[in-house]
């Protein structure tokens, strides 16, 4: 009796997504949450230091060029 009862038409097609949705959305929080404690920030850090060190030493060439230039006017 029960299997001469028609069952619904299941919804299917490209925008059913059921349970995938959440899952695929806390999935993608979750790894973003885990690659900027892990990866992003931990790299951040490291590139602004380099870029302090390197203005540092560009400021220093800077100032031995224009010191390197007064002795060169004094001495010609």
């Amino acid at each position: 009796l029960v299997a001469s009862i028609p069952q619904a038409a299941h919804a299917g097609g490209m925008f059913d997504f059921g349970l995938t949705l959440p899952f695929v959305a806390i999935t993608f929080l979750t790894m973003m949450a885990v690659l900027n404690a892990l990866w992003y920030s931990p790299v951040t850090t490291e590139m602004d230091e380099r870029n302090a060190k390197l203005l540092q030493t560009l400021s220093q060439a800077t100032d031995n060029l224009a010191k390197a230039d007064a002795i060169q006017v004094e001495y010609t």
